[in-house]
């Protein structure tokens, strides 16, 4: 089970949990460098998926992207096997 603080580090990001809500949960995305707040992870109802929310003024290169999208994926991965375990109960 996560616990608010607990967090994922790649190559150039750290994604960090900060809050749990009912049936999802956020993480703030921090360059690895100076652990700036690039971002934020969180469930955009919209898309029915988590999506990545940039702060202003950030650049992303394709390994920061490929990161970040991998990190989405994972999410929505556990998401869905999470959501696959319930129906079965």
């Amino acid at each position: 089970m996560q616990k608010i603080g607990d967090h994922k580090r790649t190559k150039n990001l750290i994604f960090q949990l900060t809050e749990k809500k009912a049936k999802t949960n956020v993480y703030n995305v921090l360059n690895i460098e100076d652990e700036e707040n690039v971002g934020e992870v969180k469930w955009f109802i919209g898309a029915q998926r988590y999506c990545y929310f940039p702060r202003e003024s950030t650049v992303y290169d394709k390994e920061c992207q490929f990161e970040i999208g991998e990190f989405l994926f994972k999410l929505e991965k556990a998401m869905k096997k999470k959501n696959t375990e319930k129906k079965k109960d």
